[in-house]
């Protein structure tokens, strides 16, 4: 009589770590997430400077989009932050 057994399995175990580049990316994707609500639903964006709307995942903001604003179009071509 020969026994065959099922070869054992082994079940990784999912760890839950918080890092500071986790963190980074879960701000990062609720900046962007927060943008994409706000222009979707016509609320008022503005970014006090590029850098803000590059860290939001916006740029380039073209004339009309929300966030746009002259100021921060320097060469006054519509396309801000660029």
């Amino acid at each position: 009589m020969t026994t065959t057994s099922a070869p054992a399995t082994t079940e990784e175990v999912p760890t839950e770590t918080t890092t500071a580049e986790q963190t980074t990316a879960e701000r990062t994707t609720a900046e962007e997430t927060t943008a994409e609500e706000a222009g979707a639903q016509g609320a008022d964006v503005s970014y006090a400077n590029c850098s803000q709307a590059r860290a939001a995942g916006v740029t380039p903001l073209h004339r009309g989009d929300p966030g746009y604003a002259p100021r921060l179009d320097r060469d006054h071509d519509g396309i801000a932050c660029e």
